[in-house]
């Protein structure tokens, strides 16, 4: 079970007796950051209970950090490049050796220290980073647990075993002229399951099993994000894992599937569907020819999929309480609606800690267009947890559940239906919606390209129509928040308007022979949701990005 870390970010205690006012005892810190290779020439930050540092690994990955007036315990950051990718492990020194005014202590730096950690905070290593400080307690024995829960299931599935403290114990990374010792080479054994740039979705995953969910039966555990370990992720593509995912459909059928990357199938119930990686990286099909299902997956994790009839979000399956679905959200919501005509809405619900909420709608009442303004509704929504770590929404005459994503970047999103068993009839609300914080846009350099799929439903004479395709756009110019660019597939030239009409809302205001288009940017997701304004044929998009 994961430690909360608020319960950990808390006020420090007094110690001692009276008398005049004396510095807390510095902290020597030191230790070794590898992947299997030292991270050599890579960023040290330190902070800690009190106090911070910084340094540089030298050539063979060690560092020393000295925080004056420091008190443990002291969690570490390590920035640096490893096999051609950017890498940014965490680790911890909980315990120390006092000598005079400093104490010493060692944290090794690894992917199995990073690991331990989400199974330690519940929550990926950088939000932990960024909430450690003054009055941060880790004992001993939650390290300790945390340590022996993550090695057990990671020798359980894999065979990997460490049998040693991979915090303190001695690690001896290999370099280009030198083998490693047995730690470096359990980091090798590791990395051949989990590349570095898969490493953070694989952190992602165990962090969601250490959440306290209060759920009844957990729908991810440990040994299921280990099990996808051991069967490996795609060849092509390292953000797509081996796991259980939510296939989450336009009209809002929610199913639970098994992805095997390692042998290429989707396991649904008793049947596997064997798939067929393209040549195009982090794309997939099952079938061929026009009936064929296309899949891809975008870098936080997330796919999605077209078929013959639909297209649909597939999301790695997590469990996450009550409390991480409340607060303040934007959410867009696409699908059909009770009169059997398609239907686009952007909203912000508002959840109190009880589960009570509010929402309004950005939309004008007279127009139906897009609005800056929320106006609010006199029905009142609230949630509830459910029992297989999602929250369950009442909202009027259309209930609804809710399914969390927390991404590697720490960003949390929920995916939502109000038609979860796909049984709903004309007379009910079919649609899926996405809780997410407003992301602005950015304004892009000139030349900037940008790569994706669109996942569509296009309108056509006999109604919508699932579509997919490849894509690029290369941004021509930009003039304060209004952006042109072309697209390669027909050279189209669309002018867009940033954070228009609300912030992290794109517009497309040109051409004027094309229909307005709304564009919400899912910060850290890597997904952007397109739909056509008011009055326009009904048209949604999600956009992938693609390597």
């Amino acid at each position: 079970m994961a430690v909360s870390v608020a319960a950990m970010v808390a006020a420090c205690g007094g110690g001692g007796g009276g008398g005049g006012d004396s510095a807390q005892p510095g902290v020597q810190l030191s230790g070794v950051a590898a992947t299997g290779l030292a991270l050599a020439n890579s960023s040290v930050d330190v902070k800690c209970a009190s106090g911070t540092g910084t340094a540089t690994t030298n050539a063979s990955g060690a560092y020393t950090v000295a925080v004056v007036n420091g008190a443990l315990p002291c969690l570490v950051k390590v920035t640096g490049t490893a096999d051609g990718a950017e890498v940014t492990l965490h680790s911890l020194a909980e315990a120390g050796t006092a000598s005079g005014s400093t104490t010493t202590a060692t944290a090794n730096v690894t992917p199995l220290t990073e690991m331990i950690l989400a199974q330690l905070a519940g929550t990926v290593p950088t939000s932990f980073f960024e909430s450690f400080g003054s009055g941060t307690t880790v004992t001993a024995a939650q390290l300790q647990a945390a340590t022996t829960t993550v090695l057990a299931a990671l020798k359980d599935a894999t065979g990997i075993d460490l049998a040693a403290d991979p915090f303190k114990s001695d690690l001896v990374p290999a370099t280009a002229t030198t083998a490693g010792n047995a730690y470096d080479d359990a980091l090798e054994a590791l990395k051949a399951k989990v590349p570095l740039q898969s490493l953070p979705l694989v952190v992602t995953q165990i962090a969601s099993t250490a959440v306290t969910s209060g759920t009844t039966t957990a729908p991810l555990t440990l040994a299921d994000v280990m099990a996808g370990v051991n069967a490996g992720g795609s060849a092509t593509c390292p953000t797509a894992l081996s796991g259980k995912y939510r296939v989450i459909e336009y009209t809002g059928l929610v199913q639970e599937v098994q992805i095997d990357f390692g042998r290429n199938v989707v396991i649904d119930g008793a049947d596997e569907i064997p798939f067929t990686p393209s040549a195009q990286p982090c794309e997939f099909s099952i079938g061929s020819g026009p009936t064929a299902t296309r899949i891809g997956f975008g870098p936080s994790g997330v796919g999605a999929l077209q078929d013959d009839g639909t297209i649909a979000y597939l999301v790695p399956v997590q469990a996450h309480p009550l409390s991480a679905f409340t607060g303040e959200w934007n959410y867009v919501e696409s699908g059909i609606r009770e009169d059997d005509n398609p239907v686009h809405f952007l909203g912000k619900f508002t959840f109190a800690a009880t589960g009570a909420g509010v929402e309004c709608g950005y939309r004008n009442e007279d127009t139906g267009a897009l609005s800056a303004t929320c106006e609010q509704d006199n029905v009142l929504p609230s949630i509830s947890a459910t029992s297989d770590g999602g929250a369950a929404l009442a909202y009027g005459d259309t209930p609804g559940v809710m399914y969390g994503y927390r991404a590697p970047n720490g960003n949390f999103f929920a995916f939502g239906s109000t038609n979860a068993s796909g049984t709903g009839t004309t007379g009910s609300m079919r649609t899926h919606f996405i809780m997410h914080k407003p992301s602005p846009w950015v304004a892009p350099a000139v030349g900037a390209v940008s790569k994706y799929w669109d996942f569509a439903m296009l309108p056509t004479s006999a109604g919508l129509a699932p579509s997919s395709a490849a894509d690029s756009s290369t941004v021509n110019s930009v003039s304060g928040n209004t952006v042109q660019r072309t697209r390669a597939s027909d050279s189209r030239v669309d002018t867009l308007s940033l954070n228009d009409p609300l912030p992290g809302v794109r517009t497309r205001i040109g051409p004027s022979t094309l229909a307005v288009q709304h564009q919400i940017q899912l910060g850290g997701l890597g997904v952007t949701v397109t739909f056509n304004g008011e009055g326009e044929p009904h048209l949604y998009a999600a956009s992938l990005g693609r390597p």
